[in-house]
């Protein structure tokens, strides 16, 4: 399992992506709940985060 925070922005992304792509399990840190659902769709679980600064 591999966890990525910053998973939708340029790198995370592109890291998240190559893994789900070679059947790995991704779970993706976000701030944003309307970017999980297309994380969802490509296979990956989702945490939402929040920034209280």
């Amino acid at each position: 399992m591999y966890i990525i925070v910053g998973g939708t922005g340029r790198v995370g992304s592109a890291v998240a992506r190559t893994l789900l792509a070679e059947g790995e399990a991704v779970t993706i840190v976000t701030r944003n709940p309307e970017k999980a659902g297309a994380w969802r769709r490509r296979g990956a679980e989702v945490a939402l985060a929040e920034s209280t600064t």
